[in-house]
């Protein structure tokens, strides 16, 4: 099934033999296998960081024979050297601009590790120890999962506030950075089991809201602010 997949690649991996850049594929592995979706965002010819991880874990033979039993390995590369972006199709691109738009990429390396159905549970990056050191790390964050899923579990069986008590013990489990956008679901189930707030739920998300709407106020303001100085910027080029 790996040769499957690599087969899918348009480009020479970073991380070797064993990684994929099919995401949708990976996902069905994953599924098949039992297995969680290590995700590297990376910029393999230009990003020192990635290049980094790549030569002190991912090329190591410690990681190539460990990670691989627990997750399949996913490389969503982001090239800037013409001759590899000219090896990537314009699918290729689209998607991977999709998926780190999707997982709210903001940086490189951006490690994303997530369940079979590709939902995130951890994020990380480039850790310093070699690969040893390193799978420890995905082991630690992969508890974590497994934590969740425990507590979810528990909390389908359960109501009233025990069953918001457990879902919220599921969501401590998870890399606060995801809940809003990944496991909205679980919050909205806290807000409605949980009548008189007593975990601060309804009020985290009605203040999150507020936060939103005036940073979505304090956006349309500079914008219209950027258009108004717009004539006189012109101007003042013009002279240049």
């Amino acid at each position: 099934m790996a040769a499957a997949l690599l087969g899918t690649a348009g480009l020479l991996h970073a991380g070797g033999e064993g990684w994929t850049q099919d995401f949708d594929a990976a996902k069905a592995t994953a599924a098949k296998d039992k297995k969680d979706l290590l995700i590297d965002f990376t910029g393999s010819d230009w990003c020192g960081w990635c290049i980094k991880l790549n030569d002190e874990v991912f090329s190591k033979d410690a990681f190539k024979n460990a990670a691989p039993k627990d997750f399949v390995l996913v490389e969503l590369d982001f090239p800037r050297k013409p001759e590899n972006t000219a090896k990537q199709s314009a699918e290729t691109k689209a998607r991977n601009e999709a998926l780190s738009e999707q997982f709210g990429i903001e940086g490189f390396p951006t490690i994303i590790l997530a369940d079979a159905a590709g939902r995130p549970y951890a994020k990380t990056g480039y850790q310093a120890g070699g690969p040893e050191k390193y799978v420890a790390h995905l082991a630690e964050l992969r508890g974590s999962r497994t934590a969740r899923d425990e507590a979810f579990a528990k909390a389908a069986k359960a109501e009233g506030l025990d069953k918001a008590k457990l879902l919220a013990e599921g969501l401590a489990k998870i890399d606060a950075e995801l809940h809003a956008k990944f496991y909205q679901a679980e919050v909205d189930a806290i807000i409605a089991a949980d009548k008189d707030d007593t975990l601060g739920f309804a009020k985290a998300k009605t203040d999150r809201a507020k936060e939103q709407e005036e940073m979505a106020k304090a956006m349309a303001e500079q914008k219209k602010q950027e258009e108004r100085l717009k004539p006189f910027a012109d101007k003042f080029e013009a002279f240049r």
